[in-house]
C-alpha cells in the first residue's frame, strides 16, 4: 500500500490488524497530515516506510510484532509526539534525518534487533520505558541532537539491557533540565551502556 503526494488536514488512521501479513509494504511519501496513527501492526518479512512525511500532531505506531520487518522513517518532520508503543521489534527500526519532538519507545522491546536514530533532531525528551533489550540487541543514537529546556533529554526507565546488548550514543549533543536520567533500569553483566564523542549539558544536573 502506498500513499503519495497527499495533504490531509485531519488525522490519517490505519488499522493493520492482519494475521501475520507477509511480504507487505506500507509506504507514505510526500505526505502531510495532522497525525498518523498506525494500529495493530503485525508485519512479517515486510517493509513499513515513512518518507518525506510531515505530521503536526502525532506519529504513532502501535502493535504486536514485526518479524524480519524493516521500519524506516526518512526525512520525517513530526511536530508532535512520536510513539512506538507495544512493538516487539525483531529486525530494524531506523530514523534518518528526522525532526521530532517528544519520542516514546514504550512497552514491547528489542528482540536481537536494532533501533537507530541517525542525523536526527529531537526538541524534547526521548523516553525509553519498559522496553527491554534482549541479547544481541542494539539501541543507537548517532550524530544527533536531543535538546530541551523543560525536561529530561534522555529518560531510561524500567528497561533491561541484557547480556550481549547495548545502548550507544555517539557524536550526539544531549541537553536538558537533566541530560541523561535513569530510573529503575537494569544493566546486566555483558551489557553495554556506551557514550562516545558526545556532549552532555544540563541546567539542573547530569545523571
Amino acid at each position: 500500500m502506498c500513499i503519495r503526494d497527499s495533504h490531509n488536514t485531519k488525522s490519517t488512521y490505519f488499522d493493520l490488524n492482519l494475521p501475520k501479513a507477509t511480504n507487505h509494504t506500507l509506504r507514505t511519501n510526500e505526505v502531510s497530515a495532522t497525525s498518523f496513527d498506525v494500529n495493530a501492526l503485525e508485519l512479517h518479512y515486510s517493509s513499513f516506510i515513512f518518507a518525506n512525511t510531515t505530521t503536526t500532531s502525532v506519529l504513532r505506531v502501535t502493535g504486536t510484532t514485526t518479524e524480519r520487518t524493516c521500519i524506516l522513517c526518512h526525512t520525517v518532520q513530526s511536530k508532535g509526539t512520536t510513539y512506538l508503543s507495544g512493538l516487539y521489534i525483531n529486525s530494524t527500526a531506523t530514523f534518518v534525518n528526522t525532526s521530532m519532538v517528544a519520542t516514546y519507545f514504550q512497552s514491547g522491546g528489542l528482540r536481537s534487533s536494532r533501533i537507530q536514530l541517525v542525523d536526527t533532531k529531537n526538541t524534547n525528551t526521548i523516553y525509553i520505558q519498559s522496553f527491554p533489550f534482549t541479547a544481541g540487541s542494539s539501541f543507537e543514537i548517532l550524530n544527533s541532537s536531543i535538546i530541551t529546556t523543560t525536561s529530561y533529554a534522555v529518560y531510561l526507565t524500567s528497561s533491561i539491557i541484557s547480556d550481549g546488548s547495548r545502548f550507544v550514543m555517539e557524536d550526539t549533543t544531549v541537553k536538558g533540565l537533566n541530560a541523561f536520567y535513569t530510573n529503575g533500569y537494569q544493566l546486566n553483566a555483558g551489557g553495554l551502556l556506551h557514550a562516545r564523542r558526545s556532549n552532555f549539558s544540563a541546567s539542573s544536573a547530569s545523571y
